[in-house]
């Protein structure tokens, strides 16, 4: 069961003709609650013995009944533009961003429970910085766009193979940064051409 509730605004301020600031903000209640239980009824799946010298465990008896998670979150941005000229576009954005956690839904093997593996994950937080140019050329017959973006990602929700399932787990702290320039042109009516190419760090 998933109960979610979000309120949010946003607001731009004109401070000139050429330079507007916007604000923006939204609160986030998440809550959540399930079960699982994992039965193993095959005895090919227990634990090393004399009938099963392999002890092949492919999924590891579990009960949880009462899982329960909740998480409330604000995040909020500012952006700020400034027209240079009616057809050239600056503008920086700083943003933050929230990822709800929840539940593995899948089985677990020993291997798996060994190392960590849980049924809870926790949420993924961001915040991410942006900047860039939006512009118009040639009588608005060419868009060029170009930004540079730096996101840090705090518990980030990776998925890992335990030998059965994926999971997924709160894997630390990652930061992805790069650039984007999109072309987009329309020389004459029934012509219309899109280039583009980006460049990404992650790490």
């Amino acid at each position: 069961d998933l109960t979610s509730f979000a309120v949010y605004g946003q607001l731009t301020l004109n401070l000139t003709d050429h330079l507007h600031v916007t604000g923006g903000v939204r609160y986030t209640d998440d809550d959540k609650s399930g079960s699982f239980v994992s039965l193993i009824p095959n005895p090919v799946l227990a634990p090393p013995s004399l009938t099963n010298p392999l002890g092949l465990d492919l999924r590891a008896p579990e009960n949880y009944p009462n899982l329960k998670f909740r998480d409330r979150e604000a995040t909020w941005l500012i952006n700020m533009s400034y027209y240079v000229t009616d057809d050239f576009m600056l503008y920086g954005t700083y943003s933050t961003g929230y990822k709800t956690g929840g539940f593995n839904s899948e089985g677990f093997n020993s291997t798996g429970i060994a190392s960590g593996a849980s049924r809870i994950f926790g949420s993924e937080t961001v915040n991410n910085y942006e900047f860039g140019f939006k512009s118009t050329w040639f009588d608005k017959k060419v868009v060029a766009n170009l930004n540079y973006f730096h996101t840090q990602i705090s518990n980030f929700q990776d998925r890992q193979f335990d030998g059965v399932n994926f999971i997924v787990q709160n894997a630390g702290k990652l930061t992805q940064q790069g650039v984007e320039l999109d072309i987009q042109a329309r020389p004459v009516q029934k012509l219309y051409t899109v280039m583009g190419v980006s460049y990404l760090d992650s790490g």
